[in-house]
């Protein structure tokens, strides 16, 4: 049996490890973060390889002639291409990063709402099966009432309806707990995990107004934009080097009869019938469309922030609020129901609705609650405080 779930800052640190750990959309991030770094890797390294070159000739006729010769050639980098490429390398791994910790974000904050959630229904399910038990004992008393003629038919017909209605509810409420222990199931892939509670109180509302500009640098798809404009401001820099020719050098050395021959030889391109100025207009206009793209995902992003920090501070008052006017646990109200049933203070019928209201009232908190944590993990994943929040309880 999987041992009971607790609340602590380790429980929860080791649920989205695993979760991470585990997940094909990370590791498929990660295997794009190798790729990038070899890609970098590769963009490193020298452009152009020497060349050797062998020749001769041996002729044997009436007048024998011998020609050999041995030539090394080698094209220079003079434009720097290889640097500008270096650069273009490094971005792309700095966007591949930001993308793994997108992917972490938003996994990590998928899997902490899936547990608030299955959390928040468990609770409503055992408040909903501990209404039953409360009503099935109350059909049982108005059952013994009506045997001894002191209430009526309707009475106890009543109590048994409202019975009924809170079977079926129950009955609702486990399958929605299932359900959701099967979503976590399947983040986990462990169906024997001991899921860790949260803590118990809500966590303070964020500073009011949020710092976005402070923000925006942290947020992975912000760095994203940001390294895809450096790439494809530094693909600029390599379509203006590719614009200018690179010259290659040939040495060669030989032996013709008994004459020794050294030599050397430049060779340049001419860029006459294409000077690739076209290639440096695409690269221009790809990095403006860059630069546009991050302007867009910057008001998204700042709407975001600002939507999310709203939305959590309602649900925290308003949770607040709650827990301040319901005082009273749910048991001491039941007692004193039950009392003043029996004493005939209250009818059946008040007696009914005053105990769904308060099991109702309770579950309807539990749902508040819920909702609370749903907001405060979408904060947490559009600011990028996740892991700051699960490692070190802090924003």
């Amino acid at each position: 049996m999987a041992a009971e779930p607790e609340h602590s800052k380790k429980a929860l640190e080791d649920f989205i490890d695993e979760v991470w750990r585990i997940n094909p959309d990370i590791q498929f991030a990660q295997s794009e973060l190798a790729g990038a770094k070899a890609a970098a890797r590769a963009r490193g390294r020298p452009l152009y390889n020497p060349q050797l070159e062998l020749a001769g000739q041996t002729v044997r006729d009436d007048e024998a002639e011998d020609f050999y010769t041995v030539g090394i050639s080698q094209t220079l980098d003079l434009s720097r291409k290889r640097s500008k490429r270096r650069v273009v390398g490094e971005s792309m791994v700095g966007e591949a990063e930001a993308a793994l910790a997108a992917q972490q974000l938003k996994v990590g904050s998928n899997a902490l709402t899936a547990l608030s959630e299955y959390h928040a229904k468990t609770k409503i399910s055992e408040m909903a099966k501990y209404k039953t038990e409360l009503l099935e004992n109350f059909v049982t008393l108005t059952e013994k009432s009506y045997n001894l003629g002191d209430i009526a038919q309707v009475d106890l017909d009543q109590a048994r309806l409202v019975l009924s209605e809170a079977i079926v509810a129950q009955a609702m409420a486990e399958i929605s707990a299932t359900l959701e222990q099967q979503k976590l199931r399947a983040i986990t892939n462990n169906p024997g995990y001991s899921w860790p509670l949260l803590p118990p109180d809500l966590p303070l509302p964020p500073s009011r107004p949020v710092e976005k500009g402070a923000m925006l640098q942290q947020i992975p798809a912000i760095q994203i934009l940001d390294h895809r404009v450096s790439t494809a401001t530094a693909q600029i820099n390599v379509a203006q080097s590719n614009t200018r020719p690179d010259p290659t050098i040939t040495l060669e050395g030989g032996q013709e009869d008994a004459k020794t021959l050294i030599g050397m030889s430049v060779s340049i391109p001419l860029f006459v019938r294409n000077n690739f100025k076209a290639e440096v207009d695409s690269a221009y206009y790809q990095a403006v469309a860059a630069d546009e793209a991050k302007v867009a995902a910057v008001w998204e992003v700042m709407a975001q922030l600002e939507g999310t920090s709203d939305r959590y501070h309602l649900l925290f008052q308003a949770y607040k609020s709650w827990r301040n006017i319901t005082t009273d646990s749910l048991g001491e109200g039941v007692s004193l129901l039950n009392k003043l049933w029996e004493a005939g203070e209250i009818n059946t019928t008040d007696y009914l609705i005053q105990l769904q209201q308060r099991v109702d009232s309770q579950m309807a908190g539990a749902e508040l609650e819920k909702q609370a944590w749903v907001a405060w993990m979408k904060w947490l994943e559009a600011s990028a405080n996740l892991d700051l929040w699960i490692k070190e309880g802090v924003m």
